[in-house]
């Protein structure tokens, strides 16, 4: 993967991963955001697809409401 001239290996990643996903996202694809799973090489990945468009995971009253408390649980428990 290229971000602007600098090469990033995905594969090299060995922090714990959130994947957090869009069901209904037509910016990026569910099937390209869960392909994240297929290159990271450590054990500590997750995943949550959450029911929502783009934009709805960020704007959202669900979101805020389910989505987020979720995501605060994954990085204490992972500090």
């Amino acid at each position: 993967m290229r971000i602007d001239s600098q090469i990033v290996d995905l594969i090299k990643i060995r922090c714990p991963l959130l994947n957090i996903l869009a069901k209904y996202d037509h910016i990026v694809p569910l099937a390209a955001g869960k392909a994240l799973k297929d290159v990271y090489s450590e054990k500590s990945y997750e995943e949550i697809v959450f029911p929502s468009s783009h934009i709805g995971l960020s704007v959202s009253r669900e979101a805020h409401l389910n989505l987020w408390p979720k995501v605060r649980e994954w990085v204490v428990r992972t500090e």
